[in-house]
């Protein structure tokens, strides 16, 4: 906030710097004259013309900064999205390491339906957290599961659990139009 107002005031200073000072120094003086016959029609007019270009100018220029905003948006969610696929293939490495010395001989513990069931809730949670929205296939993707189950996991986390919530009706016969949310 500091740095905006410092702007803004250094701005205004090289302004009046610019118009009123740098004039004087070279003999312009600010008077009104009344000799002179303004024209306040053509003043008007020009009034109106840059009432009505500048609002015009004002609604390309509001849009051109919503568009920037949201590819910014875009290619955050992407990158959010390729580290979360980074951080699983490692994770998924260091469970086929685990799992092979499982299977030399240490003790291996059995992931119950329950475990599996908060697993891959927890996994939807942090895909569609980090992703800003997602569509089902993309989670089922995501959790390397059918794109019905995946559809239950996420139900589950916006009925039951209230983590999320979706956009669109949320049925097994809208499974490809439904969009989850992070709430």
């Amino acid at each position: 906030m500091f740095k905006i107002l410092k702007v803004i005031s250094i701005t205004i200073i090289f302004m009046v710097f610019i118009f009123i000072f740098i004039p004087l120094l070279f003999g312009y003086k600010i008077a009104y004259i009344t000799e002179v016959n303004y024209d306040f029609q053509a003043i008007s007019a020009v009034g109106q013309w840059v009432g009505a270009i500048i609002p015009i100018f004002l609604v390309f220029l509001s849009a051109f900064i919503t568009d920037k905003i949201n590819r910014a948006k875009t290619e955050i969610t992407t990158n959010n999205i390729a580290t979360i696929d980074y951080v699983n293939e490692m994770i998924e490495e260091l469970s086929n390491k685990i799992n092979g010395m499982n299977e030399n001989g240490l003790n291996s513990k059995i992931e119950t339906e329950e475990e599996r069931l908060d697993r891959l809730k927890n996994k939807a949670f942090k895909y569609v957290s980090i992703s800003g929205f997602a569509k089902t296939q993309k989670v089922a993707e995501h959790l390397n599961i059918s794109k019905e189950e995946a559809f239950d996991v996420l139900n589950e986390l916006m009925r039951v659990d209230g983590k999320i919530s979706c956009g669109g009706r949320a049925s097994k016969d809208n499974i490809n139009n439904v969009i989850w949310l992070k709430r």
